[in-house]
């Protein structure tokens, strides 16, 4: 029996957050974050490690921030809808 298994780093944090609110552009890990009720804006992240189901980030959030976690993809296509860039 084997397994594997990968050390994300020897100190420090890092925050667990769901793949689904993970937005990609380009080269770049980007997160929706709830500033007020309805009022939201796209943060880049540094992810340290990336699974099947949750991704680990070591820059950009402190996770005290209200992610978007469900509907993320949706909101990223009506924010390029609105500024013109499909």
């Amino acid at each position: 029996m084997f397994v594997r298994a990968s050390i994300l780093q020897s100190s420090g944090d890092a925050v667990r957050i769901p793949n689904q609110a993970l937005v990609i552009r380009g080269i770049y890990a980007h997160v929706f974050i709830e500033k007020s009720p309805g009022d939201f804006y796209l943060q880049r992240v540094k992810l340290i490690k990336r699974g099947v189901d949750f991704s680990f980030v070591g820059e950009g959030l402190t996770g005290k921030e209200s992610v978007v976690t469900k509907g993320a993809l949706l909101l990223n296509a009506e924010l390029g809808a609105h500024s013109g860039d499909k």
